[in-house]
């Protein structure tokens, strides 16, 4: 009796209330709940699950996608909304309209250039260059690098903006390091070749990939011996410049170009401590 009694009572607790205890046990998939995470504007919680889900399986090329994707979100970048305002900048290029087609028109619709927005959206460039093994890569995961590194670049610059204004001076301009001038430049190459692989089906690719060329061409043609040199005159003579110093930018990308000319090379004044 005892035995039946004991019998009884697992299968009450087993099946009570047609409850399946076994249901718990199921393995849930990190990669669906961090998306609805992501769905659900919480990047931070699919940044703990998909970190969490690595720990027991490093090089996820899915998981290492979608955790690339929280920390652009965390940052205040979403690809696609993000993909449609580089599209748009696209212009002519003619006198008419000058600023058209400068990537320094996008900081109006970009995060606040803060330490963490950096950081994150750094981390979010770095998973997409580095830690996804080649063989893992995810559909499409080739146009999201491509935009996080604009994101990165454009947020970067947008930080020289000491004072707030949305524009830059000279002053702020001349605070680019050479150092630092060279990352962005390598930044917006590797942008340019990742978005070299947009979808021809895509006209919102194919427009973001135009302008992205289109920037990279403006910044290698500035006057300049150094990569440093070329982006500080780009900014210079760009729709970056505030109103306030527009006649000195207007004057210092006169004197570049016409150093440049005469082969002096000359451009905006730099500072090697900078």
């Amino acid at each position: 009796m005892k035995t039946l009694a004991t019998i009884g009572l697992s299968a009450a607790l087993l099946g009570g209330c047609g409850t399946n205890v076994f249901k718990s046990q199921e393995k849930k998939d990190p990669a669906e709940d961090a998306a609805i995470d992501l769905e659900n504007q919480n990047p931070t919680a699919a940044i703990t699950t998909l970190e969490d889900a690595l720990a027991d399986d490093p090089g996820n090329g899915q998981y290492l996608s979608i955790l690339a994707a929280a920390y652009a979100q965390r940052a205040g970048i979403e690809p696609l909304q993000f993909a449609t305002h580089v599209a748009t900048q696209q212009g002519t290029g003619d006198s008419a309209t000058p600023h058209t087609g400068d990537y320094t028109a996008l900081f109006s619709v970009m995060p606040p250039a803060t330490a963490s927005n950096l950081a994150d959206l750094d981390k979010a460039c770095l998973i997409m260059t580095t830690e996804i093994p080649k063989d893992k890569a995810q559909p499409g995961d080739g146009f999201k690098m491509a935009l996080y590194q604009t994101a990165s670049f454009i947020l970067h610059t947008k930080a020289l903006d000491t004072n707030g204004d949305g524009q830059l001076t000279l002053d702020e301009i001349l605070n680019l390091s050479a150092a630092n001038a060279e990352g962005l430049i390598a930044q917006i190459a590797a942008a340019a070749a990742a978005f070299g692989g947009a979808s021809p089906d895509d006209q919102t690719q194919q427009k973001a990939a135009a302008a992205i060329a289109q920037f990279q061409s403006k910044i290698d043609q500035s006057p300049g011996a150094t990569q440093e040199e070329k982006l500080k005159n780009f900014l210079a003579a760009s729709g970056a410049a505030s109103a306030g110093t527009n006649e000195a930018a207007a004057a210092a990308a006169a004197a570049a170009a016409a150093g440049a000319a005469s082969g002096s090379g000359s451009s905006v004044p730099t500072d090697s401590s900078l």
